[in-house]
């Protein structure tokens, strides 16, 4: 039998593909767009994935024209939810890098609405992964502090009128950028509409927060809100209300209460708080009875910088006869080599020299 070569029918057939090849911005927002959906094949490989965002930092970096750059840059970002599956260094180092990237370009940006709606997108899609973070921690960079007002009520507005699958996220995205200009009541307002039951934790929370941000008035109240603290929050509320006295200047009655706070919690901490409030007959008493009943068996590097802060260089004798040279291996190095400045400084030389004795470097190796 012979083959016989049949003439094909002519159809008609699309420009090649190359004619019709993406656009480079095209392209990043359609593969970015895929991996925050879950739809790139690479999604589930850590090093093909990892190859491909380092791509489209590439071609971000390409693109000339900025209004395009930040979108793109901000499409990055709202695939940090991958961080939830890969939670690797090199992932976290790449979205905190392109988060300042962002900021850095923000900065120079002339439209701030522009600036102010991709903010709000990317707060009203925060995944809770710390990819975009920075941006709400350096937003005061880029936005005024008036547009910033208007973009908190926008957001809050959104949480309160939709019922987000997110909302916590979204809540959490405001509270950094409450931080980042010290506005106490966003603040106060997204972790009450995240805590709606006002636990002790996040009254004491707010308060410190608002503390912070030297508003002692609002402190004092939310403290006041505070009922029947325990454990943990009883802690946090002495120390609070420490500080509040402190501000006011009511030493007799922060003394009192520090003394309350150490005895309760005897945690070195306080004691440094205490120690540094007291007369120095009190402080030597207080050191004493550390080093004698709360000191325990391993040497403690937050004890060592309290007796070198206060200059206290018979008492660090006797903490190191007591405890053995030999542990102070067992503290970082770069720790002892400050306290061993310290102490030079303060003209004790000797100790100073005892201390380097055991002073051990991690190999270069390790460390890299």
């Amino acid at each position: 039998a012979r083959n016989v070569k049949m003439k094909q029918k002519k159809v008609w057939k699309p420009p090649s593909s190359e004619k019709l090849a993406l656009s480079t911005d095209e392209l990043v927002r359609k593969t970015l767009c895929d991996i925050r959906e879950g739809r790139h094949p690479f999604c589930h490989n850590e090093d093909r994935l990892f190859e491909l965002l380092e791509k489209q930092v590439e071609l971000i970096d390409s693109i000339e024209n900025p209004e395009v750059k930040l979108e793109l840059l901000a499409r990055f970002l709202n695939t940090d939810g991958i961080l939830a599956e890969f939670d690797y260094e090199d992932f976290a180092e790449l979205y905190t890098d392109m988060a300042s990237y962002f900021v850095e370009e923000a900065e120079t940006f002339e439209n701030k609405e522009y600036l102010a709606a991709l903010v709000h997108d990317l707060a009203l899609n925060h995944t809770g992964e710390d990819g975009r973070s920075a941006v709400f921690l350096m937003v005061e960079n880029f936005l005024p502090k008036e547009r910033l007002t208007l973009l908190f009520e926008e957001i809050l507005e959104t949480v309160e009128m939709h019922n987000l699958e997110n909302a916590e996220s979204v809540l959490e995205a405001l509270c950094d950028m409450a931080d980042c200009v010290q506005n106490t009541e966003i603040y106060e307002r997204s972790r009450l509409l995240q805590d709606p039951d006002r636990s002790n934790s996040t009254l004491l929370d707010i308060a410190n927060f608002c503390l912070t941000a030297k508003d002692i008035a609002s402190t004092k109240r939310l403290l006041g809100a505070v009922t029947l603290p325990q454990a943990e929050d009883l802690e946090d509320f002495l120390d609070l209300r420490i500080a509040v006295l402190e501000a006011e200047g009511s030493k007799s009655e922060m003394i009192a209460l520090a003394e309350e706070l150490y005895e309760r919690f005897p945690k070195e901490m306080h004691l440094g708080k205490l120690c540094s409030i007291v007369s120095i007959e009190r402080r030597s008493a207080l050191l004493d009875n550390y080093i004698k009943y709360h000191s325990g068996t391993n040497i403690s590097v937050g004890f060592l910088q309290i007796l070198v802060a206060f200059n206290e260089i018979e008492r660090l004798e006797v903490y190191l006869n007591q405890k053995g040279d030999e542990q102070l291996t067992t503290l970082p190095a770069e720790t002892l080599s400050v306290l061993a400045e310290e102490l030079e400084d303060k003209g004790a030389d000797k100790l100073a020299s005892r201390i380097r004795e055991w002073i051990v470097e991690e190999p270069e190796d390790l460390r890299e």
